[in-house]
């Protein structure tokens, strides 16, 4: 196996796991860091309650974190954007299978396909502003290189007998 091809796509499974993890971060956090929560509870009720009473700079959050993938990142933004809300429908799914309740599922899953785009929306933005910076460095490099190396011909001076 080519090792590019290889390194590539380890590069794109961590991008997409380092998504996952910060989208999870900033939908449980705040309701972790809530200080009216019971000191016991299970991890699918903390999640079911982390989308149910989702703090509104949540979102300001998946934003900023799929901007800072699609700015530093090198995956598709099509796959990296999403990915911020990639571990809700998987940990959804699991607790299906262990028998918790999710009477609207659809819905659920809707809601999840919602607020991946605002991850997707924030990783177009950064790799915009990724691909303008690097325009522009290269334009002021190319100027700066073409302006100190390049011979000017004066148009008044006839050149060979003309």
């Amino acid at each position: 196996m080519d090792t590019s091809v290889r390194r590539f796509t380890v590069r794109s499974l961590v991008e997409i796991l380092v998504a996952t993890g910060f989208g999870f971060a900033a939908i449980i956090g705040p309701i972790i860091l809530d200080s009216d929560l019971p000191s016991q509870m299970s991890f699918f009720i903390l999640l079911r309650q982390s989308i149910d009473h989702m703090k509104f700079y949540s979102v300001g959050i998946l934003t900023v974190i799929g901007f800072a993938l699609g700015l530093v990142g090198r995956e598709r933004v099509l796959i990296l954007g999403p990915s911020v809300m990639l571990a809700f429908p998987a940990l959804s799914a699991v607790d299906m299978l262990f028998g918790g309740e999710h009477n609207l599922w659809p819905f659920e899953f809707f809601i999840y396909g919602l607020l991946s785009l605002i991850g997707l929306v924030g990783a177009a933005l950064g790799r915009g502003v990724k691909l303008i910076f690097k325009r522009v460095t290269r334009e002021a490099l190319g100027s700066s290189i073409r302006g100190g190396c390049q011979e000017t011909k004066s148009p008044s001076v006839p050149q060979n007998g003309e």
